[in-house]
C-alpha cells in the first residue's frame, strides 16, 4: 500500500489555513495568548501525525477532526494543569489587598490541601468553564461536576474557617 506523501503535505496545509485562525481564537476564549499558541500548535502537529498515520483515507469531515483534536488537547491540558501543586502568584492576584501574608499564607495551605479534582473544579469555574466541560475533564456526568464544585467549595470554606 502507497500513498503519495505530497498528497498528504497539501491536504494538511489546506487544512491548516483553513482551521489555524479559528483553532487560535476557539482557546483563546479560555486561555491567554502564549497558552493558545501553544495549544493550537499541539493541535496541528496531531492533526499532522493523524493526516500520516492514516495513508489513503480521506477526511469526509475536516472540521469535526480538527475541533475534536483540539478538545482532546484542551482536556489534557487542563488535566496536566490540575495535577500540578497550586501557584501562589496565581491565586495570591484574587485575595484582596487587606489580607496580612498571614492570611494569604492560610489561604494557599488551604488550597494546597485540596485533592487534584477539588482543585481542577475550582480552577476551571474560576476560568469560566461549564459543568459539561468540567465533566469531560473528570469523567463524570455534568450533574457529578457540579457536585464535586459545591462539595470543593465547602471543603475549601471549612479549610478557612477560624
Amino acid at each position: 500500500m502507497t500513498w503519495d506523501k505530497s498528497r498528504k503535505e497539501s491536504e494538511y496545509l489546506e487544512l491548516y489555513e483553513e482551521y489555524f485562525k479559528r483553532v487560535f481564537a476557539w482557546f483563546k476564549k479560555s486561555f491567554d495568548t502564549y497558552t493558545s499558541e501553544d495549544l493550537t500548535q499541539q493541535t496541528f502537529l496531531k492533526l499532522w501525525l493523524y493526516v500520516l498515520s492514516h495513508g489513503d483515507v480521506i477526511i469526509e469531515n475536516p472540521k469535526a477532526l480538527v475541533f475534536r483534536l483540539a478538545g482532546n488537547v484542551k482536556v489534557d491540558y487542563l488535566r496536566a494543569v490540575s495535577s500540578r501543586p497550586i501557584e501562589s502568584l496565581e491565586y495570591l492576584e484574587e485575595i484582596r489587598n487587606d489580607f496580612d501574608l498571614e492570611r494569604k499564607v492560610e489561604i494557599i495551605c488551604a488550597l494546597n490541601s485540596l485533592t487534584a479534582d477539588e482543585r481542577t473544579v475550582l480552577h476551571m469555574k474560576r476560568a469560566g468553564f461549564g459543568s459539561k466541560e468540567t465533566a469531560e475533564v473528570l469523567g463524570v456526568t455534568p450533574s457529578g461536576a457540579r457536585t464535586r464544585l459545591q462539595l470543593a467549595k465547602k471543603k475549601l470554606e471549612g479549610l478557612l474557617k477560624p
